[in-house]
Formats: C-alpha cells, sequence, structure tokens
C-alpha cells in the first residue's frame, strides 16, 4: 500500500469516514504499521488519527488526547470533525474535559461538532461545561447548545426545558447544575447519561428500533445516526449501509444490524450507565 504524503487522506480511510453512512468503519484494512508508535506522531494527520482510533479499539486510550492536538492543527475540516467524534467516544473520563477547548475553536463548524459530540460522551461534568460555554457563544450557536445539553439530561419528551430555557446565563447554568446535582444523588457513580438516564447498549438498540417504528423515521434519520454511532462506538459493530446519503434509515439494513447485535450477546455484557469503546471500559 502506498504510503500517503503530507496529509493526505488514506486510501483505507472513506471519504464519508466518521459520517452517518459510513460510522468508524475503514475502507479498506489500514496497515498494521499503524499500531507501531511512528504512526502516532506521523506527520501527516489523518495517518496519526486512525493510529491513534485503533490503539483505543484495541484498549489502549493512552494515546486518545493526542486527537486535541490533530483537531487544533488539522486544515482539513472533515479530518477536525472525525477527530472531535473519535474523542468523543474514546476519551477516558479523565480527560473528556478536553473537548472544551473546542468549544474555543475559531471554525464554526467545528465548533458545532464539538457542541454536538458533547452528546456521545455522555457526561454531566460536560453538560455543564457546554451550559457555562452558552453566555460566549456567539447568538447564532446558543440554540445547539442547549439542544445538546436538553439530549443528555432531560427525558425524550415535548417540553424540555433546558432546550427551550429563556433564562439569563447565569440561571440556565445554575438550572443544569441543579439537574445535574439530581442525576448524580439519585445514580450516584453513574458516568454516562443520555436523556436523562444512564445509557447502556440494549437501551440504544432499542430505541432504534422505536424510531424507526415511527410512522415518518426519515424525520429522525439524525438521532438514528447518533445512536449508532453511540452503538458502534461501545460494541464495534459496524453500521454501514443503515442510513443513505441523505442520512435516511434503511430499514431492512437496521433490522438485520440490530438482530445480529442481539444474537452475538454482546449487549448484555455491557453494564448500563458505563462508557466502553469497542467492549472495552473506558478507564
Amino acid at each position: 500500500m502506498t504510503r500517503p504524503t503530507s496529509n493526505q487522506r488514506p486510501v483505507y480511510i472513506s471519504p464519508d469516514w466518521m459520517r452517518c453512512t459510513q460510522g468508524m468503519a475503514f475502507a479498506l484494512r489500514p496497515p498494521d504499521s499503524l499500531l507501531s508508535p511512528a504512526a502516532l506522531t506521523s506527520s501527516n494527520l489523518w495517518e496519526r488519527t486512525a493510529s491513534v482510533t485503533l490503539h483505543a479499539q484495541a484498549g489502549n486510550f493512552a494515546h486518545v488526547e493526542r486527537l486535541i492536538e490533530i483537531i487544533q492543527d488539522a486544515d482539513d475540516w472533515h479530518l477536525r470533525d472525525c477527530a472531535v467524534r473519535i474523542f468523543a467516544l474514546a476519551a477516558p473520563s479523565s480527560i473528556l474535559g478536553e473537548l472544551t477547548k473546542v468549544y474555543e475553536h475559531a471554525d464554526y463548524d467545528t465548533r458545532i461538532e464539538a457542541y454536538t459530540a458533547t452528546r456521545l460522551t455522555g457526561d454531566l461534568s460536560l453538560a455543564v461545561a457546554l451550559a457555562r460555554h452558552r453566555s460566549k457563544a456567539p447568538r447564532s450557536e446558543r440554540d445547539r447548545i442547549m439542544d445538546n445539553v436538553s439530549d443528555i439530561l432531560e427525558a425524550d419528551m415535548d417540553d424540555l426545558e433546558l432546550a427551550e430555557s429563556n433564562l439569563d446565563d447565569a440561571a440556565y447554568v445554575r438550572r443544569v447544575e441543579e439537574k445535574v446535582a439530581e442525576l448524580r444523588t439519585h445514580y450516584r457513580d453513574t458516568k454516562f447519561f443520555l436523556n436523562g438516564e444512564p445509557l447502556g447498549a440494549i437501551k440504544v438498540a432499542e430505541t432504534i428500533a422505536r424510531l424507526c417504528a415511527e410512522e415518518e423515521p426519515e424525520l429522525r434519520g439524525g438521532r438514528i445516526a447518533n445512536l449508532f454511532s453511540i452503538l458502534e462506538g461501545m460494541t464495534g459493530a459496524s453500521y454501514v449501509g443503515c442510513l443513505d446519503d441523505d442520512c435516511e434509515p434503511v430499514m431492512p439494513k437496521i433490522s438485520a444490524a440490530l438482530n445480529k447485535l442481539r444474537q452475538s450477546g454482546v449487549l448484555e455484557k455491557l453494564e448500563p450507565g458505563v462508557r466502553y469503546f469497542f467492549g472495552h471500559r473506558s478507564p
């Protein structure tokens, strides 16, 4: 396999990597050399990102923080987006707070990706950090921030207090802190939340199936894609083909993917409220 030059995207990485049609699946088998120490400091940032990802998929989380530097240094917006999402899914709890640095990124789309990726972490402290960032964000970004804070902390219903709040910035942060305190009191050491409750792989699969059974599931494509991203991160199971180029669900593919996961027994092995990456418990 010819080695890519500069920051050229390698052939084993799809143009749709980390997007709704492809997820984390590689287009071709990555070279074994990506697991070498040299790949972690490669001058090609795509190669470096792939190396960090493969190490984490194998249960070695020691290098995930390198993704933050890649996000700051990369000129390619797609590469930045990939690094943001992989960091959110793979980072140990001890370094998840580094995602707040990306809230301040100079590029609008990268900031939006970081806000969206916050929900992939399921982390209560990051929900508070994102709420605090609202006061510094441009007005055009505030609704995105509130939506993602709400996704972590509030049950899925029509009346979403934190998504639709008219509170001033200080009062909004206090309300978010109150919600987080309530969840921590009730669930104690739980680290992974979505919609105000501990999240597990079984729950994610059930929610995807429920959304697909609605009258117009194509309207839920974005949410289904995010749930598949979480499920792939937790289990390592690919969802290639489950959503089309318009990010609309492909029902036969989704049914087959969920049935395969259920039959594998993987879902039952993952404890609700605990962060996993490719079946490995996140430290």
